[in-house]
């Protein structure tokens, strides 16, 4: 997870010797085993305030994380056992299941909703 920081940090002062500014608020994304790692960072950002900076601003993880416990992503990505693993950790969360297609053809599926997930989160505050 200290990799996913580094990499917020280096950005950030990237764009600051660029003569911008990132917004403080962090949109997380992740495919496939990354999916559990979006979920840690997420809370890391929201509830552990990992970092001086950046907040959680929305989070789209792209998989199931099934065992939450143990952080493992799911072998059947059914959309009622993650809804069903999610609420039992106290997540509400929206899922979206883009169909039977294989892991390629779902993250294809997948990338313009987050986009307009995270453009609808980020004019939200």
């Amino acid at each position: 997870m200290s990799a996913s920081f580094d990499a917020l940090r280096a950005t950030r002062a990237l764009a600051r010797l660029k003569g911008r500014e990132l917004e403080r608020k962090a949109q997380v994304s992740e495919v496939s085993q990354g999916g559990p790692a979006t979920m840690m960072v997420g809370r890391a950002l929201d509830q552990e305030k990992a970092d001086r900076y950046f907040r959680l601003g929305a989070l789209a993880p792209v998989s199931c994380p099934f065992d939450l416990s143990a952080f493992e992503a799911a072998a059947n990505d059914e959309i009622d056992k993650c809804a069903y693993q999610l609420a039992a950790h106290g997540v509400g969360a929206t899922l979206i299941d883009v169909g039977d297609v294989g892991h390629n053809g779902s993250v294809r599926l997948a990338v313009p909703g987050i986009i307009r997930f995270f453009d609808a989160a980020r004019k939200a505050g």
